[in-house]
């Protein structure tokens, strides 16, 4: 029965289509789809994957073998994702049973994998210890690197991730348009704009005249800072927090060890926050720090930091 068979999905979905649409409108953002989903299906039979359905931008794919998948789902990467004037894509990657009703499958499995792909990035491939488990007997000849522990949304049960990243890099440095989320070459973007001491690149004049009208609006926010090096005073901050998420009884003392030595390995904002995001501790300490920022712009006298 299906059920008893293990199988991996996969969810792949075009990064940043919110913003694609907004700057170039719907009709060019259902081509890109459809480009992507044409070209995707191209490489279908040579992982042995089959097509679930496609879910607006997204993707839902299934493969008996999971080294199979991890292949397909870095190839829609590298090889549909990787080009210039096309969005980044991002993929989730989950193993386990599941069940096939009307040519449709269903089950906590694939739920999994479709949280997965919610929490992967652009260009990136985001997998989970089973699916890791099940390569065990067919080697993955791609480098996998521990994302650590997550918690997803209904799921009882912290999930293990990982990152399945290409076999060899780009030959060509991509940049992306900050309005739309376009992926670019450089040497042929259609412009390019200095802003706080920073470069950025362009598909088109309309994409530069939206970023020119105000900048921060599509480079003050999160996702430039989540790109930001991280201190070793950060790290051991975020050391602090798992220790006291752990006296408290959040975390297991196995999931304490683990989730330090990779908060202690982190080298970004964006590594630290995915280990402490589901932490209480944590979500205080970022709505503190917002609130802050909102007073200092209120009342410049007001302290950056708050007296011990």
């Amino acid at each position: 029965m299906d059920g008893e068979r293990l199988h991996t999905f996969l969810f792949a979905d075009l990064a940043g289509f919110s913003a694609l649409t907004e700057a170039h409108g719907d009709e060019r953002a259902a081509e890109l789809v459809g480009d992507f989903c044409a070209q995707a299906r191209e490489l279908l039979a040579e992982h042995r994957a089959e097509e679930v359905k496609a879910i607006g931008d997204a993707l839902m794919l299934r493969a008996d073998d999971a080294a199979d998948a991890v292949r397909l789902a870095r190839r829609l990467i590298d090889d549909v994702g990787g080009r210039h004037g096309f969005p980044g894509i991002r993929v989730g990657v989950h193993t386990g049973p599941a069940v096939e009703r009307d040519r449709d499958w269903f089950g906590a499995t694939v739920n999994v994998a479709s949280r997965v792909a919610d929490l992967a990035e652009a260009d990136e491939v985001l997998l989970t210890r089973a699916t890791l488990d099940a390569m065990e007997a067919s080697p993955l000849d791609l480098p996998v690197t521990a994302r650590g522990r997550r918690r997803l949304r209904n799921v009882r049960e912290p999930v293990e991730l990982f990152t399945a990243g290409s076999a060899a890099p780009t030959a060509t440095e991509r940049v992306i348009d900050p309005v739309c989320r376009m992926a670019l070459d450089p040497e042929a973007a259609a412009t390019q704009q200095e802003f706080a001491a920073t470069t950025y690149w362009f598909c088109s004049l309309a994409c530069a005249d939206a970023f020119r009208s105000d900048p921060r609006v599509f480079v003050g926010g999160r996702s430039q800072a989540a790109d930001l090096r991280v201190s070793d005073a950060s790290r051991e901050r975020a050391v602090e927090i798992l220790a006291r998420a752990r006296t408290r009884g959040r975390l297991s003392d196995a999931e304490f060890d683990e989730r330090s030595a990779h908060a202690l390995a982190a080298r970004t904002r964006s590594e630290l926050a995915a280990l402490l995001r589901d932490l209480p501790g944590y979500r205080r300490r970022r709505a503190a720090a917002r609130w802050r920022r909102a007073a200092r712009a209120i009342f410049p006298w007001f302290p950056r930091r708050r007296k011990p």
